[in-house]
């Protein structure tokens, strides 16, 4: 939520985002497809690259994104209590997808994203700052 131009690096016609993780203290550079330049060029006066918004309305703003997307499937949602499965309702309306879209979600999504795509796993362990994430990319 931070991220300012300085977190931009140019490397020849390749562009870069460069993050330090608060957790690890790691840094990780990761390549930026060309439509996310895109959006950058397009907003190139901005002093901050992503608006500023609490955790509370990032997950609103992501759950109304989701519906828009039309992820409204009814799903069901159980929580276990005393050993126990007890389905989770709002009256009698079961749950949608996009009720369930968070921040975590899309942290989850972007990890699964970047396993199938290729990328190493070591690497995407730095990205998300898992501490053995961490350790392993410094030891290679």
């Amino acid at each position: 939520m931070s991220l300012t131009e300085s977190n931009l690096i140019r490397n020849h016609d390749n562009h870069y985002l460069s993050i330090r993780s608060k957790k690890t203290k790691v840094y990780s550079q990761i390549k930026l497809p060309d439509y996310a330049i895109a959006i950058l060029v397009k907003y190139k006066n901005l002093v901050i690259l992503v608006a500023q918004l609490s955790n509370f309305n990032l997950n609103k703003y992501l759950k109304e994104l989701a519906e828009k997307a039309g992820w409204i499937a009814a799903i069901g949602k159980t929580r276990e209590k005393k050993g126990k499965l007890t389905e989770v309702k709002k009256g009698n309306v079961k749950f949608r997808f996009c009720d369930h879209i968070t921040t975590h979600t899309m942290r989850r999504t972007a990890i699964t994203t970047m396993l199938t795509l290729g990328v190493p796993e070591y690497i995407i362990r730095s990205i998300s700052a898992t501490r053995q994430g961490a350790k392993n990319f410094l030891d290679t």
